[in-house]
């Protein structure tokens, strides 16, 4: 898992620094405790766009999340597409 994440991110990367002028990155990196539950949740969420002209853009999100109370584990995968003007 790993070297997938890491595999990506350098693709990211070399895309991105290959055109910098279209296109972007961001995201977020999460991780949150809360004792009365006792739950841990881990969140990972890059963000890619493109600039189509001056005025638009477009790009996404993808989201992966694990929530985990010891006893059990929930993953969370979401996809966030927009537009900018």
């Amino acid at each position: 898992m790993k070297k997938l994440i890491f595999s990506i991110m350098v693709l990211v990367l070399a895309i991105v620094s290959a055109s910098a002028q279209k296109f972007y990155t961001g995201g977020s990196v999460g991780l949150w405790y809360e004792s009365a539950g006792n739950t841990i949740t881990a969140t990972l969420s890059p963000e890619l766009g493109y600039h189509l002209n001056d005025k638009w853009a477009v790009g996404g999100q993808l989201g992966m999340a694990v929530i985990t109370n010891f006893n059990t584990a929930s993953y969370i995968l979401t996809l966030a597409p927009y537009a900018r003007y």
